[in-house]
C-alpha cells in the first residue's frame, strides 16, 4: 500500500485486520508484548528490525527478552553483551522528561537506546532521528510506518523468518499491514500534516472514521500533539513546563502544566499557569 492511499482504503484494512482489532483492548501493551513475541520465536527477524540500533555493529543474536523490567517496555539482551532499551508510544506522544527517566535508572556504556513511537515527536526536527537527552545518552527514533519497512524487508530477504503460508507467518504479515495502516491513518490527521492550521473543521472528520473503533485514537493523537507544541513553545520562552499533574500541584510559580486527555469521548487540553507558590497560598492560585 503506498502512502497515498485514500481514507477510506485505510479504514478498511484496518477494520479486516484481526490484529487490529484486537490490539483496540490496550494498544501499547499489544504492541510491546507482540514485538517481545517476535523477538524471542525470531530472533533473527527481531535482530534485523532492532539489532542496528546498538552501538557495536554488526550486532549478536538476541539472548534474551524482558517485557516491564524496570517498567521498560522492550528490554532486549544481545549475546555479546550490549542491551537495547525500547521505549514504545502508541496512544500518547513521548516526552523528553519519560526518556530522562528511563536513561537515569537503567543503562551502562554497553547500552543503546530506541524510542519506538507511531507520533513523531515534537521535541526532534522533521528530518532529526537521535536525541541526545541530559544524561548524555542517545535516544534514536523509529517510527510505525518504518518499523513496518523493516519487518517487511526481512521477510522478503526470509532469513530465521517462518515460511510463507504458516499460521505465523500469516499474524506477522497482518502486523505488518496493520501497522503500516494505522501509521497512514495518524501521518494523514497528524497536526504537523495539516498546512491551514485548522484543527478540527468538518471535513476532517469524516463519517466513516468517526464510526470505526480508530477514531478515538485520532483525537486522543491530535491533542496531546497540541499540548506538546503548546509545552514546546513555552519552553522556547523560556517557561518551565511539565505534562504530569502530581508534579504541577507542588505549585511553584512560573511552572507551566500542559496536558491532554478525553473526556466523554471529547478531546481537551489541559493548560494550567499557578501565580504564586503553594507555601503562600496553601495550594497553587491557577490562572
Amino acid at each position: 500500500m503506498t502512502r497515498a492511499a485514500p481514507l477510506s482504503q485505510i479504514l478498511d484494512i484496518l477494520n479486516r485486520s484481526p490484529l487490529a482489532q484486537l490490539s483496540l483492548c490496550s494498544k501499547e501493551l499489544f504492541h510491546s508484548n507482540f514485538l517481545a513475541w517476535l523477538c524471542n520465536t525470531y530472533g533473527e527477524v527481531g535482530r534485523a528490525a532492532f539489532g542496528g540500533f546498538v552501538a557495536s555493529q554488526p550486532c549478536s543474536k538476541i539472548a534474551h527478552v524482558a517485557r516491564e523490567k524496570k517498567n521498560i517496555d522492550l528490554w532486549l539482551k544481545f549475546s555479546d553483551g550490549q542491551e537495547l532499551i525500547i521505549e514504545n508510544k502508541v496512544k500518547s506522544i513521548p516526552t523528553i522528561s519519560q526518556l530522562e527517566e528511563y536513561s537515569t535508572k537503567v543503562g551502562n556504556d554497553r547500552t543503546s537506546f530506541l524510542l519506538l513511537s507511531l507520533s513523531r515527536p515534537t521535541f526532534l526536527g522533521s528530518s532529526e532521528v537521535v536525541y541526545v537527552d541530559a544524561n548524555h545518552r542517545q535516544w534514536h527514533y523509529l517510527g510505525y510506518g518504518a518499523l513496518a519497512e523493516r519487518l517487511r524487508g526481512v521477510l522478503q530477504n526470509g532469513t530465521g523468518s517462518p515460511v510463507a503460508g504458516t499460521y505465523h507467518r500469516e499474524l506477522i504479515d497482518d502486523y505488518i499491514t496493520y501497522i503500516d495502516a494505522l501509521n497512514q491513518l495518524h501521518e494523514h490527521f497528524s497536526l504537523e500534516n495539516d498546512p491551514d492550521g485548522c484543527f478540527f473543521g468538518p471535513d476532517l472528520m469524516p463519517g466513516d472514521l468517526q464510526e470505526s473503533r480508530f477514531y478515538h485514537g485520532i483525537v486522543k493523537m491530535r491533542h496531546a500533539q497540541l499540548a506538546g507544541m503548546l509545552a514546546e513553545s513555552l519552553s522556547g520562552m523560556g517557561f518551565e513546563t511539565v505534562s504530569d499533574p502530581s508534579t504541577f500541584w507542588a505549585g511553584n510559580s512560573g511552572r507551566v502544566l500542559t496536558t491532554s486527555a478525553m473526556t466523554r469521548a471529547t478531546g481537551l487540553v489541559d493548560f494550567k499557569f499557578p501565580l504564586f507558590d503553594k507555601e503562600h497560598t496553601g495550594g497553587p492560585l491557577i490562572l
